[in-house]
């Protein structure tokens, strides 16, 4: 049971028999819902208290099942036994609808009963026994009671005839200004004039509700049946026999016109006016719909717009939502969309709209009127097949220029005698003259064939002298013996070729050396010399080689680091190093400044940075190296331990130093490792490796005298005697020799100079 607040305006009335009188009474009261007056059957349920709150219940419950209410108005016989002593008496009203199943909604406050049932207390009428006497009241002559001698019963005082004290009924002269109140439901079957008449809920005529409004609603209906249904919407202004009729829920909807709006229900913020506009719209929102019968077929469409008779959607199975249709019988069919006018045979229309702009009398689809011509869209007289655009100075169907298009082929039409201009600033760019004449002003790009009829000039023809510059494009394959290009060569918008005969620079690969400040510059391979701004005399192959060349800071000799990178990604990072030759892939990639340096091989002084005045030689080779200088590194992975250390030799596969920072260290051999600065090392450090010399070797001296000649403070020399006997020579300086020899037969023997 849906909730109901009702006010109940109770009037008591009595109706019990003179000759036999019982507790029973008549009640009769007023049942209001939302300020309306109450139509139909009920259940009511009632019970008396002794209290307005609270306190006790005296008698029985009374129910009254299915009590008819007719323009709020119900009378119900009510019976709670003998409990009327002159003690206050206070009615209690539960209310539900009739042949309903839920609880009794209570209504609040409870009514006081008034005196009229107290009629009961019959036991005091023995008191009238006196009354026997119709002379006589209360043994009082009936002459004194009423006194016909007072002046004051026929000197002149208000109320006079015709004072403004009450109201009079007249015929024809209205009544003098006045003001007067009335409780309750009134009738009148004549005419009821005043400046003003306040009614509480509404105005009826013949019974049925022609205006209603309130301050909690906000609601304003007016006309028979306006607003009939509604329930909780508020804000709402219907104006219009069977405006807003099934409205219940719906707010802030403005409905004028008989039957606007009649079914809405939910829908709100809709503004329809017109007879019956938007007559079938139930749950849409935020509509307008202006003329008679707009919006007939829209249920559930929101945010659209209808303005004309009958526009709107052409039928309920098709419903739009943020559309807009303007004119008579306008149609629209899809959501998001305007139409203006009508499209005969569509939605009852029996012609199709032009629109004019600038123009009273459009001859097309759409006129607009400008600069004393006009542009026709959809021109009627145009080729049979064919909608387009026409640009005319006066309606000649089609015989202006126009733009036609029938779903396969686009035509661009002109007058007879007339040129064909396309313009640019207003300059003629080409233009299309009598007789299919072409002039070109500028470049012409064709892609695909070419076939003239006629004499072609100002092109590019096969000629070995050069022409005036023009530019072309070809799509597709061509040969030449020689192709001569001012400047570069492009593939896909991509500069992958070009000499500049001026400075000397020749890049070839997609992005290859781009700015050509520099001179004798030749770089090969995508991005090779990328950033190279002014620097010359650079040398780059590979993909990347040099691709930072010159970015670095510029130095004494900035324009003209003479380098030499080959392999890709070679000497990439190179910003301001001079002089320098990386070949291999990865060779230099980190060098910024180092200069006068050689690296030969993959990855060789991978990490260098600054070291200046390095050869290295073999894949990896020195490849930690980076501000180390005058280090000569052959072999692969040689001298990968040095990265400060300067004046170093490593001489052999993984030949390298016992520390990162060695000075004037020489590793010889495969494995051999210095351990230490200022030292050399022969072959691997576990001894496995001998020292083979067919001639002599002096440690020491130039002019080694023996195999082995060492030479310090004094001489030793090792050597093999005349006699072929092995021995030690020792001497201080060339003076008188010693030797220790073995001889022939395993014994030893010390000799000076030649004596035993």
């Amino acid at each position: 049971m849906r909730t109901m607040v009702m006010a109940l305006c109770l009037v008591t009335l009595i109706a019990a028999s003179a000759a036999a009188q019982t507790t029973s009474f008549t009640y009769q009261g007023k049942l209001t819902d939302t300020g309306i007056a109450a139509n139909g059957t009920y259940d009511m349920q009632f019970k008396l208290f002794d209290t307005a709150g609270g306190g006790a219940q005296l008698g029985s419950t009374v129910t009254n099942a299915t009590v008819q209410v007719t323009g709020g108005i119900f009378t119900v016989q009510l019976d709670f036994g003998n409990v009327f002593d002159g003690n206050g008496r206070f009615l209690e009203l539960g209310i539900r609808p009739g042949g309903s199943q839920s609880s009794y909604v209570v209504l609040s406050p409870r009514q006081a009963v008034t005196s009229s049932p107290y009629a009961i207390r019959s036991l005091n009428a023995s008191t009238a026994d006196l009354a026997m006497n119709s002379t006589q009241l209360g043994g009082v002559a009936a002459s004194q009671y009423v006194v016909t001698t007072d002046p004051r019963m026929t000197d002149a005082r208000d109320p006079l005839p015709g004072s403004m004290n009450y109201i009079q009924n007249t015929l024809t002269t209205p009544f003098g200004p006045s003001n007067w109140s009335i409780n309750g439901d009134g009738q009148a079957t004549g005419t009821v004039g005043a400046n003003f008449i306040n009614a509480t809920s509404g105005y009826k005529i013949a019974g049925k509700k022609l205006l209603f409004g309130d301050d909690v609603s906000q609601n304003v209906f007016a006309g028979i049946g306006a607003g009939t249904s509604n329930t909780t919407g508020g804000t709402n202004s219907f104006f219009g026999n069977q405006a807003g009729n099934g409205n219940k829920t719906g707010f802030r909807n403005s409905f004028f016109g008989g039957g606007a709006g009649f079914s809405n229900v939910d829908g709100s913020s809709n503004t329809f006016l017109g007879v019956n506009s938007a007559l079938g719209n139930t749950h849409g929102n935020t509509n307008v719909f202006i003329g008679d019968t707009s919006g007939p077929n829209n249920t559930t469409g929101s945010n659209n717009i209808f303005l004309g008779y009958m526009a709107g959607n052409p039928d309920q199975g098709t419903q739009v939502n943020n559309s807009v249709a303007i004119g008579t019988n306008a149609a629209v069919s899809q959501s998001n969309s305007v139409v203006l006018g009508s499209i005969n045979g569509i939605n009852g229309a029996t012609s199709d709209s032009k629109v004019g702009i600038g123009t009273t009398a459009p001859a097309a689809k759409l006129d607009v009127a400008v600069n004393s011509g006009h542009i026709l869209l959809g021109d009627p007289g145009c080729s049979p097949g064919f909608n387009g655009i026409t640009f005319a100075s006066s309606f000649v169907a089609c015989g202006n220029y126009s733009l036609l298009g029938n779903g396969t082929d686009t035509v661009v039409s002109r007058p007879t005698g007339g040129a064909l201009y396309f313009r640019e600033g207003n300059t003629d760019q080409m233009a299309i003259a009598t007789g299919g004449n072409v002039v070109v002003q500028h470049s012409l790009t064709v892609n695909g064939d070419l076939t003239v009829n006629g004499t072609i000039g100002g092109v590019i023809r096969n000629s070995t002298s050069p022409q005036t510059s023009a530019n072309f494009n070809i799509s597709g394959t061509g040969t030449a013996n020689i192709f001569n290009a001012g400047t570069s060569y492009q593939i896909g918008g991509s500069r992958v070729l070009a000499v500049n005969t001026g400075s000397f620079n020749t890049y070839l690969g997609n992005g290859a050396g781009p700015n050509d400040q520099g001179a004798a510059n030749s770089f090969f391979g995508a991005n090779a010399g990328a950033a190279n701004s002014g620097q010359t005399d650079n040398t780059f192959i590979g993909q990347g080689a040099g691709r930072n060349n010159g970015t670095g800071d510029p130095g004494p000799t900035f324009f003209a680091n003479r380098n030499t990178f080959v392999g890709s990604a070679a000497g990439f990072g190179n910003g301001n190093g001079f002089n320098d030759t990386f070949l291999g892939a990865g060779s230099g990639i980190a060098n910024s400044s180092g200069e006068n340096n050689t690296f030969l091989g993959m990855d060789a002084a991978l990490h260098n940075d600054s070291g200046n005045d390095n050869t290295f030689v073999g894949v990896t080779a020195g490849a930690n190296n980076s501000s180390g200088f005058n280090n000569a590194f052959f072999g692969e992975s040689a001298g990968s331990t040095n990265q400060t250390g300067f004046y170093n030799t490593a001489l052999g596969f993984q030949s390298d130093f016992g520390a990162a920072n060695l000075t004037h260290a020489t590793a010889v051999g495969a494995g051999s490792v210095a351990p230490v600065s200022n030292a050399v090392m022969l072959g691997r450090a576990d001894g496995s490796d001998a020292v083979l010399s067919p001639g002599n070797m002096g440690i020491g001296t130039i002019t080694p005298q023996s195999k082995l000649h060492v030479t310090g403070s004094g001489i030793v020399r090792a050597r093999i005697n005349s006699d072929s006997n092995a021995g030690l020579s020792l001497s201080l300086g060339e003076n008188l020799k010693w030797s220790i020899a073995t001889v022939t037969g395993g014994n030893l023997v010390l000799f000076n100079e030649s004596t035993v």
